[in-house]
Parts: structure tokens; sequence; C-alpha cells
């Protein structure tokens, strides 16, 4: 049987000391680690808010955005069309008239160069006046007043300036 000495009191103490510094360095890790998780969980916890009030926001901003886009097609839009539609409107008579009056020069420089032909060319006899189409007066009341107002006026057109 062995008899307690000195050095194996010494070998004890120094074991409790070393198991006692182990169990001490372990507390303070799990420590450390419940520290780092916790903040992990309150930083997960402040993103997650974040990402809330930031998908708050965007649903406001998209309910925002669909009121101004009904408000902008109950308002706007439909003076937006109609005015379109006078662009159009006045476009189209724009180009009817534009229409109208080239007509009028086409067929005054066709009169001019049939005469101009026939009088400068002796051994014609005979001039073909159907090449020229006629203009009723209803394709002239269609066609507007600039084709009335030219000829009045005596607009120089065609071939004779």
């Amino acid at each position: 049987m062995r008899v307690a000495t000195p050095i194996i009191w010494r070998r004890r103490y120094l074991l409790w000391k070393q198991r006692a510094k182990r169990a001490r360095n372990a507390e303070k890790l799990a420590e450390d680690k419940a520290k780092k998780a916790e903040k992990r969980a309150s930083e997960a916890e402040d993103a997650r808010k974040k990402a809330e009030e930031a998908r708050k926001k965007a649903e406001d901003d998209l309910s925002t955005t669909r009121s101004e886009h009904s408000r902008y097609l109950q308002e706007f839009l439909p003076a937006a069309l109609d005015q379109a539609r006078r662009q159009a409107v006045e476009e189209y008579q724009n180009s009817v008239e534009f229409n109208a009056r080239l007509l009028a020069e086409y067929k005054e420089g066709m009169w001019d160069m049939k005469a101009g032909y026939a009088m400068n060319n002796p051994s014609v006899t005979r001039v073909d006046w159907s090449f020229v189409p006629e203009v009723s007066e209803e394709t002239a009341s269609e066609e507007g007043p600039v084709l009335q107002k030219g000829v009045e006026e005596g607009e120089m057109t065609g071939c004779n300036n």
C-alpha cells in the first residue's frame, strides 16, 4: 500500500489545478459561443426587421405606383387620346388638302404641257384631252376649299411659272 507523500499531494494538486483551469476555459469558451450565437441571432432579427420594412415600403411604393397609374389612366389618358385623335384628324385633313393641291397642280401642268406640245409641234393636229382627269363638283367639295381657293386666286402652279 502506498503512503501519500508530499510529491503525490503536489501531483494531485497540480492535476486538480489543471482540471479547474480547463473547466474555467471550457465555461469561458461556452459563454463566448453563447454570446456570439446571441449576437448572430440579434443581427438576424435586425436583418429580418429591415427586410420586413423594405417589403412594406415596396408594397407601399407599388400601391402608390398603382394608384398613380390608375389616376393617369383616369385623368391624363383620355386627354392624351383626345389630343392624338385631333392631331390625326388634322394630319389627315392636311394630307387631303395637300393631295387636292397636288392634283390641281398636276391638272394645270398637264393642260399646260399638252397645250405647249401642241403649240410647239405644228404636226400635231389633234390633242387627246381625255388624259387630264376631270374634277366633278362632289369631288371638289370633298377635297376641300384649297382646290377652289387655288383656282380662284390664280395660284401659279405646275409648269406655267
